[in-house]
């Protein structure tokens, strides 16, 4: 596994080469003040997605990733109003059924969709942001969707529910992992042994009831 900011740049660029999902032929990767940046063009706001999600999986919580990539559609695509793609994102949103999409608010402007409202866990917040990412026509999301669970949860109580969720994968060992919650927001520090692990951890915490957003800080010692 890369360990210095020039191979793990070197690394992402493979990486997004590699990834079927993404179109990295206009992606660049640049290092600046500690940071990896990714900046250029991708033809869908879902391979905008896709590169940052590799390029978070190489980094490992080593160095901070900031995506400044811009959508651009193909000239051969046809474009879609700002009606049309509010009316595909109430849809797909409509037609999902572990979503209350009556509790969703949905605005549209060149592109560029703002969504509001509630949902009662923050993996159905993800979960919306997922869907509409894959729909035509969309540049960018703002998220601003609250989490509002059904009911109280003490901050010791999801970090409990944390560990023993995820000693039952059998997968990772906690002794180098720290789960810190207040007022449901849940940070992740600490090391792993591998990528495998921090996904696992951070994928028990967004599911977890109570939890309200995750933030992921381990960092990992190996691929």
């Amino acid at each position: 596994m890369a360990s210095n900011p020039e191979e793990i740049k070197n690394d992402i660029l493979d990486q997004l080469s590699w990834d079927t999902r993404v179109e990295a032929s206009e992606i660049k990767v640049d290092l600046s003040s500690g940071r990896i940046i990714l900046w250029g063009t991708v033809p869908s706001y879902v391979s905008r997605w896709f590169a940052e999600q590799d390029a978070r999986s190489v980094a490992a919580g080593k160095l901070e990733v900031r995506n400044q990539l811009v959508v651009r559609l193909p000239e051969e695509t046809k474009p879609l109003s700002d009606d049309d793609i509010t009316t595909a994102v109430k849809n797909v949103l409509m037609w999902n059924p572990v979503i209350e999409s009556a509790n969703i608010e949905v605005v549209v402007v060149r592109g560029l969709v703002t969504l509001e409202g509630t949902v009662d866990a923050y993996w159905k917040k993800m979960r919306v942001e997922n869907l509409v990412s894959g729909i035509r026509g969309v540049l960018d999301i703002i998220n601003r969707i609250s989490v509002v669970p059904t009911r109280n949860f003490l901050d010791e109580t999801i970090a409990r529910d944390i560990v023993r969720a995820v000693s039952r994968t059998l997968a990772v060992d906690m002794s180098h992992i720290d789960i810190r919650v207040e007022n449901g927001l849940v940070t992740l520090t600490g090391k792993a042994p591998n990528r495998l692990a921090s996904y696992v951890v951070e994928s028990t915490a967004q599911h977890s009831p109570g939890v309200m957003d995750v933030k992921n800080n381990i960092v990992v010692d190996k691929p």
